[in-house]
């Protein structure tokens, strides 16, 4: 008795935007092309980050602030990302922010990005960063992470020796 043919499965196709250019049919590495924000954005985002109780430090090479472990605000390329509620995420819209993508139609939930005129106003710029402040120190504080290399590693046998 034969078993039946088995369905054939197609296999994903690449993108030709990721093949080799040599014509092989390999993939190559594509990585994201992002921009470094503007030293006069990073200047006025040092400026108006609260000197009490934030925590500054990088994500993803980008200049951030952070309270309780929680990310508040940031910049990615030419704009600063903040987190806000929902009544503060209305509000910054009727005064031009935008929903956060990351990456085009992936919407990050809470986060909204100002640009443009907006980062020109310091002082607006600087009340909407310290709204950003108190909403994340509202919320829980992140949990540290575990150390690293607390627990003993398992002994190796040594070469060439017999275990008696």
């Amino acid at each position: 008795m034969s078993n039946p043919p088995r369905p054939r499965i197609a296999r994903p196709r690449a993108r030709r935007d990721c093949l080799d250019p040599a014509g092989e049919g390999r993939l190559r590495a594509t990585a994201m092309a992002w921009r470094k924000s503007p030293p006069e954005l990073i200047a006025t985002f040092e400026r108006v980050v609260p000197a009490g109780g934030a925590e500054r430090r990088l994500m993803f090479g980008y200049p951030a602030a952070f309270v309780n472990g929680n990310m508040f605000a940031g910049l990615v390329e030419d704009r600063v990302v903040l987190r806000l509620d929902e009544a503060g995420i209305a509000d910054a819209k009727r005064d031009g922010a935008t929903d956060f993508e990351p990456m085009p139609g992936r919407r990050m939930t809470g986060w909204v990005a100002v640009a443009g005129t907006l980062t020109a106003d310091e002082p607006g710029l600087r009340g909407w960063v310290a709204r950003a402040f108190r909403h994340t120190a509202a919320l829980p504080a992140k949990a540290g992470r575990k150390a690293r290399g607390s627990r003993p590693r398992p002994r190796r046998a040594q070469r060439g020796r017999r275990a008696k």
